[in-house]
């Protein structure tokens, strides 16, 4: 009897679970299938993207490159430019843009430079209107070319029609035969010259080597003021004339004002005017120039060879019965030349301002 109430038990059990496990299974199914598709449907949704909004805040001034890839990086942008605007970027401002707006602003300050920032796909680009404006030729017109007078020719007909026609040219009363002249002698003597030259060979310009010795300087100190004062036309040598260390000066500019060199433009090839070698152990300076430069320069030298403040001799004053209005008026040209040329110690540790004081030693260099 126990055992057979409680293998009921056991059955009902079974039956239970199983019920529960069918219903259970029922509900699943008949709700699975739109579970299904509200996934589905949630997937194939556009994700908005997110609006991303940009500050314009540097109220202590950016450069303009850091302000520019910033922007392109916070919207996913890589940023392109060929120059770099001048100065810095400032401006207060703590309220938040989008895009457009932000690149509004930028526009309104780059277009004081002439630039425009605009946006092409992928990419941020900075352009320099300046150097994308199409350039043209100037129109030129055509030379007129002048037409001598033509003669009119008309058939005239003197019988009647079928028997003779006779030709006759109709001139004024005053008329002329045109002369035609020799060529006057100025313009022989024009085309002989221009004849001379297209067949002259280029003179050839002889270099003479003048060792120049200092007094009160050093080579070197003096080869510094030389190099300072033609900064921007020299450049430095290894092997110069007889072999020493030297720097040439060049006709044109090749470098810039920060020592940069420049790019020089296709046929304009800068030439040599003079160099100049520094000979350390003998204490001169040995300089390779035409003999109109080479005097000139020797000059330059002698007036930058003066001693130093603290070695300059004393002053005296002595009484004199010349008249003095005539000693001030040839002494005067003498302390301006002096006082315009030497330059003070602490001048010389300068390159710029030395190269403004020995403009007028350029001056004379290129005479």
């Amino acid at each position: 009897m126990f055992k057979l109430q409680r293998s009921t038990r056991i059955g009902l059990t079974v039956l239970l679970c199983g019920g529960l496990t069918v219903a259970v299974g029922t509900l699943a199914f008949a709700k699975a299938p739109w579970s299904f598709r509200g996934s589905k449907a949630k997937q194939n949704e556009p994700e908005k993207p997110e609006v991303v909004q940009s500050k314009l805040n540097y109220p202590f001034g950016t450069r303009w490159d850091k302000v520019l890839n910033h922007l392109a990086a916070e919207h996913g942008l890589t940023m392109v430019m060929s120059k770099v605007p001048r100065g810095n970027f400032k401006r207060f401002d703590r309220s938040e843009y989008d895009f457009e707006a932000a690149i509004g602003v930028l526009n309104e300050e780059l277009h004081q430079q002439d630039f425009r920032l605009i946006r092409q796909g992928d990419f941020l680009v900075l352009m320099h209107l300046r150097s994308t404006r199409t350039r043209y030729r100037r129109p030129r017109l055509p030379q007129v070319e002048e037409t001598a007078a033509r003669s009119v020719r008309t058939t005239v007909p003197t019988s009647s029609p079928g028997v003779r026609a006779e030709a006759h040219t109709i001139r004024p009363r005053d008329w002329k035969a045109p002369e035609v002249s020799a060529p006057s002698a100025a313009t022989a003597a024009v085309n002989s010259q221009i004849d001379r030259v297209a067949f002259e060979e280029p003179k050839v310009t002889e270099l003479i080597k003048t060792p120049v010795t200092p007094n009160n300087r050093t080579a070197l100190q003096l080869a510094r003021r030389l190099y300072s004062a033609f900064l921007s036309h020299s450049e430095l040598i290894d092997a110069g004339p007889d072999g020493l260390p030297a720097f040439r000066v060049m006709n044109q500019v090749i470098k810039s004002a920060d020592g940069k060199p420049l790019s020089v433009s296709a046929g304009a090839d800068p030439v040599a005017r003079f160099s100049v070698g520094i000979d350390k152990k003998n204490n001169r300076l040995m300089i390779e120039a035409p003999k109109t430069t080479a005097a000139a320069i020797v000059r330059m030298i002698r007036m930058l060879d003066v001693p130093f403040e603290n070695e300059q001799p004393d002053i005296k004053v002595r009484d004199s019965k010349k008249d003095a209005n005539t000693v001030a008026k040839k002494i005067r040209p003498v302390v301006r030349k002096l006082t315009a040329v030497r330059p003070t110690h602490k001048t010389l540790s300068k390159s710029k301002p030395a190269a403004e004081t020995n403009r007028d030693d350029f001056e004379l260099a290129q005479a």
